[in-house]
């Protein structure tokens, strides 16, 4: 189950994207991890998808760089948007996460040779 800006289930596992302009402060619940994509001048990182589930919107057509997510293997997918001097440009990335309790993941990420995708680094 998505569900967006907060708002759970307690009897399924579900996602919560955050829009960081709303939402200053997301603390994850127990059995919970918490995804941050970079958000510089250069790069942002949109959470896109976990596990194959639905896409993740915080509002029509506008995606988050935060989420909350269950704990166990996750298959995280992104759109990373990328400020080059002749505008920009957005690449699809992947990663997996093995999520534990109350941990935090921070996501940033470049663009490979061919600016295909993009290659994601979590700290």
């Amino acid at each position: 189950m998505i569900s967006a800006c907060g708002a759970r289930d307690i009897n399924r596992e579900y996602y919560r994207a955050q829009d960081d302009q709303k939402i200053t402060v997301v603390k994850a619940y127990k059995n919970e991890g918490y995804i941050v994509g970079e958000n510089s001048d250069i790069l942002t990182i949109y959470i896109r998808q976990v596990d194959d589930g639905e896409l993740l919107w915080t509002e029509p057509f506008k995606m988050g760089t935060t989420a909350t997510v269950p704990t166990g293997i996750r298959n995280i997918k992104v759109m990373c948007e990328i400020s080059t001097t002749y505008g920009k440009i957005l690449l699809p990335g992947k990663t997996e996460i093995d999520v534990k309790t109350g941990n935090t993941y921070n996501i940033t990420g470049k663009p490979d040779n061919n600016q295909k995708n993009c290659i994601l680094k979590i700290t």
